[in-house]
């Protein structure tokens, strides 16, 4: 079954939230203190009762709105990085944290990428396009399989990984 891991806000949502936890989706509330407990508490869940599992993360972690992309920016600029114009700098602890904790249970990692076409220049996907019909006339679907002996073992190096592949994601992890 897939699960996708989340921002914690999303548990409130009406009916899909309440659908989402019981459907074990793992949420995220962004805290470096709280997130790696969680996120071991759960795929530890999985592991010792073998479920078939495939997670969805989605690193880059919100929408790509003005907003975001300012934040991002920021984000960069504060840490000496270079700041991105077509995604935004990727959130790796979540990432990190499934590969560290996975990584004897995994084959590959999936980067699994989609480009948009949309009707007007600069035009971004928005979250009420779909529900009301309005669908990009063309979807470019990027996939590549990244074996997991090919990923840096070290925490702080598999963060600068997923930061230098810009992380096109959202990236699909199989439990085996």
């Amino acid at each position: 079954m897939t699960r996708i891991i989340l921002k914690d806000e999303l548990r409130r949502v009406p009916f899909f939230g309440w659908a989402f936890q019981m459907l074990m989706y793992v949420f995220l509330k962004r805290n470096r203190d709280v997130d790696p407990q969680w996120i071991h508490c759960l795929l530890s869940y999985f592991v010792r009762n073998d479920l078939p599992v495939s997670l969805l993360l989605f690193p880059e972690g919100t929408d790509f709105s003005d907003q975001e992309r300012e934040v991002s920016a920021k984000w960069a600029e504060s840490n000496g990085l270079e700041s991105y114009r077509q995604v935004l700098h990727p959130r790796t602890l979540g990432f990190v944290e499934v590969v560290r904790l996975l990584r004897g249970h995994l084959d590959a990692v999936y980067d699994l990428t989609l480009g948009y076409q949309y009707f007007t220049k600069d035009e971004r996907p928005s979250d009420v396009a779909m529900p009301i019909g309005r669908f990009p006339p063309k979807v470019a679907i990027y996939l590549e399989r990244i074996p997991i002996d090919t990923l840096p073992e070290d925490d702080e190096a598999l963060h600068a990984w997923c930061r230098e592949r810009k992380l096109r994601g959202p990236y699909c992890i199989f439990l085996k």
